[in-house]
Protein backbone atom coordinates (compact mmCIF):
# COMPACT_ATOMS: atom_id res chain seq x y z
CA UNK A 1 0.00 0.00 0.00
CA UNK A 2 1.28 3.48 -0.81
CA UNK A 3 0.00 6.77 0.51
CA UNK A 4 0.63 10.09 -1.23
CA UNK A 5 0.17 13.50 0.33
CA UNK A 6 -0.34 16.60 -1.79
CA UNK A 7 -0.60 20.05 -0.28
CA UNK A 8 -1.89 22.80 -2.56
CA UNK A 9 -1.66 26.48 -1.72
CA UNK A 10 -3.18 29.33 -3.66
CA UNK A 11 -0.82 31.56 -5.60
CA UNK A 12 -1.83 34.44 -3.36
CA UNK A 13 -1.92 33.47 0.29
CA UNK A 14 -3.84 36.65 1.04
CA UNK A 15 -6.72 35.97 -1.40
CA UNK A 16 -10.12 37.19 -0.30
CA UNK A 17 -12.44 34.19 0.37
CA UNK A 18 -15.96 34.51 -1.00
CA UNK A 19 -17.63 33.63 2.32
CA UNK A 20 -15.78 36.44 4.10
CA UNK A 21 -16.66 38.83 1.26
CA UNK A 22 -20.38 37.95 1.48
CA UNK A 23 -20.58 38.38 5.27
CA UNK A 24 -18.64 41.63 5.25
CA UNK A 25 -20.67 43.14 2.40
CA UNK A 26 -23.93 42.26 4.14
CA UNK A 27 -22.90 44.17 7.27
CA UNK A 28 -21.65 47.17 5.31
CA UNK A 29 -24.89 47.44 3.36
CA UNK A 30 -26.88 47.24 6.60
CA UNK A 31 -24.82 50.06 8.14
CA UNK A 32 -25.09 52.45 5.19
CA UNK A 33 -28.49 54.01 4.52
CA UNK A 34 -29.80 54.15 0.97
CA UNK A 35 -27.73 51.36 -0.61
CA UNK A 36 -29.25 50.35 -3.95
CA UNK A 37 -26.69 47.71 -4.94
CA UNK A 38 -23.39 46.56 -3.54
CA UNK A 39 -20.69 44.21 -4.76
CA UNK A 40 -17.21 42.95 -3.94
CA UNK A 41 -14.83 42.02 -6.74
CA UNK A 42 -11.60 40.07 -6.69
CA UNK A 43 -8.51 41.86 -7.95
CA UNK A 44 -6.85 38.67 -9.20
CA UNK A 45 -9.17 37.24 -11.84
CA UNK A 46 -8.90 38.18 -15.51
CA UNK A 47 -12.27 36.60 -16.34
CA UNK A 48 -15.04 39.18 -16.03
CA UNK A 49 -17.60 36.65 -14.78
CA UNK A 50 -15.19 35.38 -12.10
CA UNK A 51 -14.48 38.80 -10.66
CA UNK A 52 -17.78 38.95 -8.76
CA UNK A 53 -17.19 37.63 -5.22
CA UNK A 54 -20.35 38.89 -3.54
CA UNK A 55 -23.41 40.98 -4.32
CA UNK A 56 -26.06 42.75 -2.29
CA UNK A 57 -28.89 41.95 -2.49
CA UNK A 58 -27.61 38.41 -3.10
CA UNK A 59 -30.16 37.78 -5.84
CA UNK A 60 -29.73 41.25 -7.35
CA UNK A 61 -28.61 42.02 -10.90
CA UNK A 62 -24.92 42.31 -11.69
CA UNK A 63 -24.96 45.90 -12.83
CA UNK A 64 -22.01 46.54 -15.20
CA UNK A 65 -21.63 50.02 -13.67
CA UNK A 66 -20.31 48.39 -10.48
CA UNK A 67 -17.72 46.36 -12.37
CA UNK A 68 -16.57 49.49 -14.26
CA UNK A 69 -15.97 51.29 -10.95
CA UNK A 70 -14.10 48.25 -9.59
CA UNK A 71 -11.79 48.23 -12.62
CA UNK A 72 -11.07 51.91 -12.06
CA UNK A 73 -10.18 51.26 -8.41
CA UNK A 74 -7.95 48.30 -9.30
CA UNK A 75 -6.04 50.40 -11.83
CA UNK A 76 -5.50 53.33 -9.47
CA UNK A 77 -5.32 51.43 -6.14
CA UNK A 78 -7.29 54.33 -4.71
CA UNK A 79 -10.88 55.02 -3.74
CA UNK A 80 -13.21 56.37 -6.42
CA UNK A 81 -16.40 58.46 -6.15
CA UNK A 82 -18.87 59.23 -8.95
CA UNK A 83 -21.89 61.48 -8.42
CA UNK A 84 -25.19 61.82 -10.25
CA UNK A 85 -24.91 58.70 -12.44
CA UNK A 86 -27.95 57.39 -14.31
CA UNK A 87 -28.91 53.76 -13.80
CA UNK A 88 -31.72 51.30 -14.43
CA UNK A 89 -33.89 50.65 -17.43
CA UNK A 90 -34.10 53.83 -19.47
CA UNK A 91 -31.72 55.60 -17.07
CA UNK A 92 -34.67 56.57 -14.91
CA UNK A 93 -32.74 56.53 -11.62
CA UNK A 94 -29.91 58.67 -10.29
CA UNK A 95 -27.25 57.35 -7.94
CA UNK A 96 -23.79 57.90 -6.52
CA UNK A 97 -21.09 55.23 -6.87
CA UNK A 98 -18.32 54.68 -4.33
CA UNK A 99 -15.49 52.19 -4.81
CA UNK A 100 -12.87 51.31 -2.23
CA UNK A 101 -9.85 48.97 -2.47
CA UNK A 102 -9.51 46.17 0.09
CA UNK A 103 -5.95 45.43 1.17
CA UNK A 104 -4.24 42.43 2.77
CA UNK A 105 -0.48 42.21 3.23
CA UNK A 106 -0.23 45.55 1.37
CA UNK A 107 -1.83 44.01 -1.73
CA UNK A 108 -5.20 44.85 -3.26
CA UNK A 109 -7.18 41.62 -2.77
CA UNK A 110 -10.57 43.02 -3.67
CA UNK A 111 -12.74 46.05 -4.31
CA UNK A 112 -16.03 46.98 -2.71
CA UNK A 113 -18.43 49.14 -4.73
CA UNK A 114 -21.66 50.64 -3.43
CA UNK A 115 -24.40 52.18 -5.53
CA UNK A 116 -26.20 54.57 -3.18
CA UNK A 117 -28.90 57.23 -3.32
CA UNK A 118 -27.56 60.70 -4.16
CA UNK A 119 -26.02 62.69 -1.29
CA UNK A 120 -23.61 65.52 -0.57
CA UNK A 121 -19.81 65.28 -0.84
CA UNK A 122 -19.54 65.20 2.96
CA UNK A 123 -21.99 62.31 3.17
CA UNK A 124 -20.17 60.44 0.40
CA UNK A 125 -16.91 60.89 2.27
CA UNK A 126 -18.52 59.52 5.46
CA UNK A 127 -19.59 56.38 3.56
CA UNK A 128 -16.11 56.00 2.13
CA UNK A 129 -14.56 56.31 5.59
CA UNK A 130 -16.90 53.60 6.87
CA UNK A 131 -15.77 51.26 4.08
CA UNK A 132 -12.11 52.04 4.75
CA UNK A 133 -12.46 51.34 8.46
CA UNK A 134 -14.33 48.14 7.65
CA UNK A 135 -11.56 47.03 5.32
CA UNK A 136 -9.29 46.67 8.37
CA UNK A 137 -11.68 43.97 9.56
CA UNK A 138 -11.31 42.21 6.18
CA UNK A 139 -7.52 42.13 6.54
CA UNK A 140 -7.73 40.74 10.09
CA UNK A 141 -10.15 38.01 9.00
CA UNK A 142 -7.80 36.97 6.19
CA UNK A 143 -4.85 36.91 8.60
CA UNK A 144 -6.80 34.72 11.05
CA UNK A 145 -7.80 32.36 8.26
CA UNK A 146 -4.20 31.98 7.09
CA UNK A 147 -3.03 31.34 10.66
CA UNK A 148 -5.69 28.64 11.09
CA UNK A 149 -4.80 27.01 7.78
CA UNK A 150 -1.12 26.89 8.71
CA UNK A 151 -1.86 25.42 12.14
CA UNK A 152 -4.27 22.85 10.71
CA UNK A 153 -1.85 21.90 7.94
CA UNK A 154 0.93 21.41 10.49
CA UNK A 155 -1.35 19.31 12.71
CA UNK A 156 -2.55 17.15 9.80
CA UNK A 157 1.01 16.54 8.60
CA UNK A 158 2.10 15.62 12.13
CA UNK A 159 -0.88 13.28 12.51
CA UNK A 160 -0.09 11.44 9.27
CA UNK A 161 3.61 11.26 10.10
CA UNK A 162 2.93 9.70 13.49
CA UNK A 163 0.42 7.22 12.06
CA UNK A 164 2.78 6.07 9.30
CA UNK A 165 5.56 5.58 11.81
CA UNK A 166 3.73 2.83 13.70
CA UNK A 167 4.34 -0.88 13.25
CA UNK A 168 0.66 -1.86 12.88
CA UNK A 169 -2.67 -0.26 12.01
CA UNK A 170 -3.88 -0.75 15.59
CA UNK A 171 -0.91 1.13 16.98
CA UNK A 172 -1.46 3.84 14.35
CA UNK A 173 -5.14 4.09 15.33
CA UNK A 174 -4.19 4.40 19.00
CA UNK A 175 -1.76 7.24 18.29
CA UNK A 176 -4.34 9.02 16.14
CA UNK A 177 -7.12 9.00 18.78
CA UNK A 178 -4.66 10.10 21.48
CA UNK A 179 -3.51 13.03 19.37
CA UNK A 180 -7.09 14.03 18.53
CA UNK A 181 -8.32 13.90 22.12
CA UNK A 182 -5.39 15.99 23.34
CA UNK A 183 -5.53 18.64 20.60
CA UNK A 184 -9.30 19.15 20.39
CA UNK A 185 -10.11 19.09 24.10
CA UNK A 186 -12.34 16.01 23.83
CA UNK A 187 -13.11 13.74 26.75
CA UNK A 188 -12.73 10.66 24.59
CA UNK A 189 -12.01 9.75 20.97
CA UNK A 190 -12.57 6.26 19.60
CA UNK A 191 -12.05 4.64 16.21
CA UNK A 192 -13.69 1.54 14.80
CA UNK A 193 -13.38 -0.52 11.62
CA UNK A 194 -16.24 -1.89 9.58
CA UNK A 195 -15.42 -5.46 8.55
CA UNK A 196 -18.42 -6.00 6.29
CA UNK A 197 -20.66 -7.44 9.02
CA UNK A 198 -20.25 -5.26 12.09
CA UNK A 199 -18.00 -2.61 13.56
CA UNK A 200 -15.05 -3.43 15.78
CA UNK A 201 -13.71 -0.78 18.11
CA UNK A 202 -9.92 -0.84 17.63
CA UNK A 203 -8.75 2.28 19.44
CA UNK A 204 -9.89 4.25 22.49
CA UNK A 205 -7.98 7.33 23.56
CA UNK A 206 -5.44 6.66 26.31
CA UNK A 207 -6.67 3.09 26.80
CA UNK A 208 -4.15 0.32 26.09
CA UNK A 209 -6.49 -2.68 26.15
CA UNK A 210 -10.09 -2.68 24.92
CA UNK A 211 -12.45 -5.26 26.39
CA UNK A 212 -15.16 -5.87 23.74
CA UNK A 213 -17.46 -7.39 26.37
CA UNK A 214 -17.98 -4.15 28.29
CA UNK A 215 -21.19 -2.16 27.91
CA UNK A 216 -19.23 1.01 27.12
CA UNK A 217 -17.57 -0.58 24.09
CA UNK A 218 -20.88 -2.02 22.87
CA UNK A 219 -22.57 1.36 23.16
CA UNK A 220 -19.78 3.06 21.19
CA UNK A 221 -19.97 0.42 18.46
CA UNK A 222 -23.78 0.74 18.36
CA UNK A 223 -23.46 4.51 17.85
CA UNK A 224 -20.96 3.92 15.04
CA UNK A 225 -23.27 1.38 13.39
CA UNK A 226 -26.17 3.84 13.69
CA UNK A 227 -24.14 6.39 11.75
CA UNK A 228 -22.99 3.81 9.19
CA UNK A 229 -26.51 2.43 8.61
CA UNK A 230 -27.69 5.94 7.68
CA UNK A 231 -24.52 6.83 5.74
CA UNK A 232 -24.29 10.09 7.63
CA UNK A 233 -22.35 11.84 10.36
CA UNK A 234 -24.39 12.19 13.54
CA UNK A 235 -24.15 14.89 16.19
CA UNK A 236 -26.01 14.46 19.47
CA UNK A 237 -27.61 16.53 20.98
CA UNK A 238 -29.26 16.99 17.61
CA UNK A 239 -28.52 19.99 15.45
CA UNK A 240 -30.30 20.94 12.23
CA UNK A 241 -28.28 18.39 10.24
CA UNK A 242 -29.79 15.58 12.37
CA UNK A 243 -33.39 16.48 11.54
CA UNK A 244 -34.20 13.25 9.64
CA UNK A 245 -31.74 10.90 11.36
CA UNK A 246 -32.28 8.23 14.01
CA UNK A 247 -30.02 8.94 17.00
CA UNK A 248 -31.23 6.50 19.68
CA UNK A 249 -27.84 4.78 20.04
CA UNK A 250 -26.11 8.13 20.48
CA UNK A 251 -28.67 9.19 23.07
CA UNK A 252 -28.11 5.93 24.93
CA UNK A 253 -24.34 6.46 24.82
CA UNK A 254 -24.64 9.93 26.32
CA UNK A 255 -27.12 8.84 28.96
CA UNK A 256 -24.84 6.09 30.29
CA UNK A 257 -21.42 7.71 29.82
CA UNK A 258 -22.30 11.16 31.11
CA UNK A 259 -20.80 13.18 28.25
CA UNK A 260 -22.32 16.41 27.03
CA UNK A 261 -22.17 15.66 23.30
CA UNK A 262 -21.14 13.00 20.82
CA UNK A 263 -20.17 13.16 17.15
CA UNK A 264 -19.69 10.18 14.86
CA UNK A 265 -17.99 10.72 11.49
CA UNK A 266 -17.68 8.22 8.64
CA UNK A 267 -14.31 7.90 6.93
CA UNK A 268 -14.42 6.08 3.58
CA UNK A 269 -11.27 4.36 2.31
CA UNK A 270 -11.04 2.66 -1.08
CA UNK A 271 -8.51 -0.16 -1.62
CA UNK A 272 -9.03 -3.45 -3.50
CA UNK A 273 -12.26 -3.65 -1.52
CA UNK A 274 -14.23 -1.02 0.36
CA UNK A 275 -13.95 -0.55 4.10
CA UNK A 276 -15.65 2.11 6.16
CA UNK A 277 -13.75 3.08 9.28
CA UNK A 278 -15.73 5.25 11.67
CA UNK A 279 -14.76 7.39 14.59
CA UNK A 280 -16.81 8.35 17.62
CA UNK A 281 -15.61 11.75 18.84
CA UNK A 282 -16.82 12.47 22.36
Amino acid sequence: MSIGITVNQSASGSALPAEIARSWLLWQCKMVAGVIHGAIFTASSEEESNKWLATWPEDGDRDPMLLAIAEEVIDSREAVRHSGEQYGSGDLGTCDLIGCPLFAAKKVVGVVVLMISPRSDAQQFAVLQLLQWGSIWIEKLIEQRLTYQKEFGSFATNLISIALGQASYREAASEIVNLLVDNFDCQRVSLGLHNGVSIELIALSHVERIDPRTQMVRRIEAAMEESLDQSSAIVEPSDTSNANLITRAHQDLLAHEGFGASCTVLLAVSYTHLTLPTSDLV
